[in-house]
Parts: structure tokens; sequence; C-alpha cells
């Protein structure tokens, strides 16, 4: 993957989130839309790394081999914080339903 591609997806992140509203992350599912586009773009260009460090292999540039292998762990390191924080926001999403849930419950109850 080149710059110009990587400058490309920062683009398409930056207008898909201005474009959905002027607050990207005001709501608990925004802030999970774009973990999913974010999932997507890391397991992108895991692949595209993991292509590159192939080609590195095949050349024998034992320099850009270690370069890519280190980016690859980081890659994986961002992938598994992620679904972590995808899961964190599942469960705020399910707590704010139960309280709201309890609240209209309780108010219907006075």
């Amino acid at each position: 993957m080149n710059f110009t591609q990587v400058d490309e997806r920062i683009t398409k992140f930056n207008g898909i989130i201005t474009g959905v509203t002027d607050h990207p992350f005001e709501s608990i599912e925004s802030a999970q839309e774009f973990m999913e586009l974010l999932l997507a773009t890391i397991g992108e260009t895991v692949a595209d790394v993991e292509q590159d460090h192939k080609d590195a292999v095949a050349d024998s540039e034992d320099r850009r081999i270690q370069a890519l292998e280190l980016a690859l762990y980081k890659l994986k390191l961002l992938d598994g914080h992620v679904q972590k924080s995808r899961r964190i926001l599942n469960d705020l999403r399910t707590l704010r339903r139960l309280l709201f849930s309890e609240r209209s419950m309780s108010a219907m109850g006075d």
C-alpha cells in the first residue's frame, strides 16, 4: 500500500464521518458504525501488508521484511483493541436500553 492509498482511505473515513452528522460520535450507534469501518479498513490493510511481506521475502529485503512484520504486529494489536472497543460499546448500548427501560417502568408506576 502506498501513501496515496492511505490518504484516500483517510479521506473516505472523513467523508463518511462528517457526512453522517456534524458530531460524528453523538451516539453510541455512530461510534459503532465508525468502529465497523475502522475494523474493515484494518482487515484490508493487513491483507495489503501481508502481500507486501511476501514480496519482500521473495526479494530478500531483510530490513523491509522486519518493518512489515512490525507493521503486521501493530495492526493485529489495533484489531484486538478495536474488537474490545466494539464489545464495550455494545455493552454500553445494552446498559443504556436497560436503564431507559427501568426509568420508563418506574415513571409508569408512579
